[in-house]
C-alpha cells in the first residue's frame, strides 16, 4: 500500500511540474507505468521535498524502480454494416453476440450457468474466509494497480474490521 501512495504522489508531482512548465520534454507516456519509470530514471532516488514523511524513501527504504511496461497498442473495431431496403443497419461488432432481448428473457446457456456457479463458489469462499479470520483481499499486480485498489482496500479493511457496525440485516 505504502509503494501505491508513493506512486500516486509522484504522479501528483509530475502533474505539477507538468502544470508549471518545468518537467523535461523526455519525461512522457500513455499511461501511469510509463510517467512512473521515466521519472524514476529521470530522478533516480530522489524523493520529491512534499513527500510525507510516512511513504518517503532513502537508502534504508528504497522505491524500486517500475517494470518496463510496453503501452498497449489501440484498435478501433468496426461493425458489420448490412444494408436493408437501401438504408445500412449495424448489426453486431466483430466477435461479439449481443441479444436484444431483455436479461429476464434470455436463455441462460451453459457458460452463462457455469460462470454463475463460479460466481456463487466465490462469494461462498470469501464468507468462510471471513468466517475463519483468514486475510482476504484483491489479488495485487503491481502493473495493474491504480488510485481505486489502493481507495478499496482501505474501504475494505474498515469494513473487515467490524462488518456488522457496516453491514445492513
Amino acid at each position: 500500500l505504502r509503494q501505491e501512495f508513493r506512486e500516486l504522489e509522484i504522479l501528483d508531482y509530475i502533474t505539477d511540474l507538468r502544470h508549471h512548465g518545468i518537467l523535461p520534454s523526455h519525461i512522457e507516456g500513455h499511461c501511469r507505468n510509463t510517467f512512473m519509470r521515466a521519472y524514476q530514471l529521470w530522478k533516480k532516488n530522489e524523493c520529491p521535498d512534499n513527500m510525507h514523511p510516512a511513504i518517503c524513501w532513502d537508502e534504508s527504504n528504497p522505491f524500486h524502480l517500475m517494470e518496463y511496461v510496453e503501452d498497449q497498442e489501440w484498435a478501433v473495431i468496426h461493425p458489420k454494416w448490412v444494408e436493408v431496403n437501401g438504408m445500412q443497419i449495424v448489426t453486431k461488432l466483430p466477435e461479439q453476440d449481443i441479444d436484444e432481448r431483455p436479461p429476464g428473457m434470455r436463455p441462460m446457456n451453459d457458460k452463462a450457468h457455469n460462470e454463475h456457479n463460479e460466481v456463487s463458489k466465490e462469494i461462498t469462499q470469501l464468507q468462510t474466509q471471513m468466517e475463519t479470520g483468514v486475510h482476504c483481499g484483491f489479488k495485487w499486480d503491481s502493473t495493474y494497480s491504480c488510485a481505486y485498489d489502493a481507495l478499496m482496500m482501505i474501504l475494505f479493511n474498515i469494513w473487515n474490521d467490524k462488518p456488522s457496525k457496516w453491514d445492513k440485516h
